[in-house]
């Protein structure tokens, strides 16, 4: 049995680029592509369905494969690895990937005034400001991610998160 799991293990690392794709990867993907339909973008601010991401997990592969699913259904979804570096320009969605404080802190400035939903797995980075945090689903959650909302930097960006998955949330802030 540990043969066939390590083994198993070990191809999904290949197959997936080095990080084995978890069960709970494939809710916080759902969730993440959900986002288009719960959030409300000001006016004018209407660019395609577009998910930067900056920084490495299976999250993000697993993105990548929904990305290309989604194409398939006529829900088009776009994602574009970028450095913190890169400019954020035709970004609707950011996805930090990177638990590096120093390079959110530049991410976090670069955004601020604009209408670009910040999203993050990393644990604690809706306190520094990322709009909405994924975590881990608590035993009290009420939906298949754990999840944590900073509204202060919500209402900042102008954006609008649909009150149903406000009170959803395991915790919100701000």
């Amino acid at each position: 049995m540990k043969k066939a799991t390590f083994a198993l293990c070990v191809f999904s690392m290949i197959l997936l680029g080095g990080f084995p794709l978890r069960a709970d990867d494939r809710s916080k993907v759902d969730f993440i592509m959900d986002l288009f339909d719960k959030v409300e973008w000001p006016a004018g601010s209407e660019t395609a369905n577009t998910i930067y991401v900056i920084g490495e997990s299976s999250v993000v592969t697993a993105l990548e494969s929904s990305a290309a699913e989604s194409t398939k259904s006529g829900k088009i979804v776009n994602i574009k690895k970028i450095s913190v570096d890169e400019e954020f320009n035709g970004c609707r969605m950011l996805f930090i990937a990177s638990n590096d404080l120093g390079a959110l802190a530049k991410i976090l400035k670069k955004v601020k005034g604009t209408s670009i939903l910040t999203v993050s797995d990393v644990d604690g980075f809706a306190r520094y400001g990322v709009m909405i945090n994924i975590l881990e689903p608590g035993n009290d959650s009420k939906l298949k991610v754990g999840l944590v909302i900073n509204k202060m930097t919500v209402r900042d960006a102008g954006l609008k998160i649909d009150e149903g998955l406000m009170e959803k949330a395991d915790k919100t802030f701000g």
